[in-house]
């Protein structure tokens, strides 16, 4: 389980996109979460499926429009690269 990461929330600006592995706990329950595909997640990103924290959507799904970013000012959007893009 993460504690503290290397990126800090209270370092961040409200409204931050961040696309970092190393990420603090806190970061995570406050943010919206894409990665590049829902079951590379399952096994690449065990530790933030461990803090119960939702991935929001998959990029492929932001960049074909099948899933519309909402305008989070007071959320941190992170984007988990998993080395994978497919678009579906």
């Amino acid at each position: 389980m993460i504690k503290r990461g290397l990126i800090i929330l209270r370092f961040l600006e409200l409204g931050t996109a961040v696309g970092h592995y190393d990420l603090d706990e806190e970061l995570h329950h406050k943010s919206v979460i894409y990665v590049d595909t829902k079951d590379a997640a399952v096994k690449e990103l065990a530790h933030v499926y461990a803090l119960n924290v939702p991935i929001t959507g998959e990029i492929g799904q932001v960049l074909s429009g099948d899933l519309k970013v909402p305008a989070t000012p007071e959320r941190t959007t992170i984007f988990h690269s998993l080395g994978e893009l497919f678009l579906r």
